[in-house]
């Protein structure tokens, strides 16, 4: 005989089933930034929608410009016997690239700046050591570059300093600007600098680069490497100083992300 309160028992649990699966099923990312670059992406690396960012950068009209700065030192591959590379295959950088590439192809107010570092030198993809302009308004350029980034080998060491500057002499080359122009600089790396580098040096280049154009410029760091507190600190603290945010893949799925997990939009609520 089944009684009122085993009744009422049996409603509780059901519920509280149908509320656990309903939150797993959203919870499911579509096209993760690990991706074979057909998915559009839209995830926060937890799963959880970026919905402010999302929002923004579909409806925003006026010159938006990227400038991704790209770790391809030796770690990110499995270069020897017993190491597994951070990255092998570039899977998830050119993964997370080309997810917002297709998600914002339609996008004629974006602009698109790719440099890279390893060894002991920075290079760039777009503006091909800067010269001709640092930043592409085309998604087809973009493109281009993510598919050269996937040829590049991993290999060398992560020299931020190179990195750090030549991204400022791409702001200070990019000319072709306006007082409402915004400028996202993303740091993507799997390590610590390699020299050495002390964090107040560092912040001091953050700020170089954010201070090309006052206001106007944030800089955002994704560190996707082995856990590893240090060097998540270290990219915090250069998040810090350039006004952005920072995402430790670490401390979600540990293998996809996504770039609008850390755009942070100069003057918006996008954060």
């Amino acid at each position: 005989m089944i009684t009122p309160i085993s009744k009422s028992l049996s409603l509780m649990l059901s519920l509280s089933l149908f509320a656990i699966v309903n939150c797993s099923n959203q919870k499911l990312s579509a096209g993760g930034a690990g991706s074979n670059g057909t998915g559009g992406g839209g995830d926060d690396a937890d799963g959880t929608l970026n919905q402010p960012c999302q929002d923004t950068l579909q409806s925003i009209t006026v010159p938006v410009k990227f400038l991704f700065i790209v770790d391809v030192s030796g770690s990110n591959t499995s270069n020897y016997t017993g190491y597994v590379g951070t990255d092998t295959g570039k899977v998830k950088r050119a993964g997370a690239l080309q997810n917002l590439k297709n998600q914002y192809t339609a996008k004629t107010n974006f602009h698109y700046g790719f440099t890279y570092f390893s060894g002991s030198t920075s290079s760039a993809l777009i503006g091909y050591n800067l010269t001709t302009p640092a930043f592409a308004n085309s998604s087809t350029v973009f493109q281009q570059a993510i598919d050269t980034f996937k040829t590049i080998p991993d290999s060398g060491e992560t020299p931020y300093v190179a990195a750090l500057d030549l991204g400022a002499t791409a702001l200070e080359l990019d000319t072709a600007r306006t007082a409402q122009t915004k400028w996202v600089v993303v740091f993507i790396s799997d390590g610590m600098p390699n020299p050495h580098v002390d964090d107040a040096t560092l912040a001091a280049k953050v700020q170089t680069i954010v201070n090309k154009v006052p206001g106007q410029v944030t800089f955002n760091a994704i560190y996707y490497g082995n856990a590893d507190p240090n060097a998540a600190t270290r990219l915090t603290k250069m998040t810090q100083a350039g006004g952005g945010k920072f995402l430790d893949a670490n401390t979600s799925t540990g293998i996809n992300f996504q770039i609008t997990d850390v755009v942070t939009i100069p003057g918006t609520g996008c954060k």
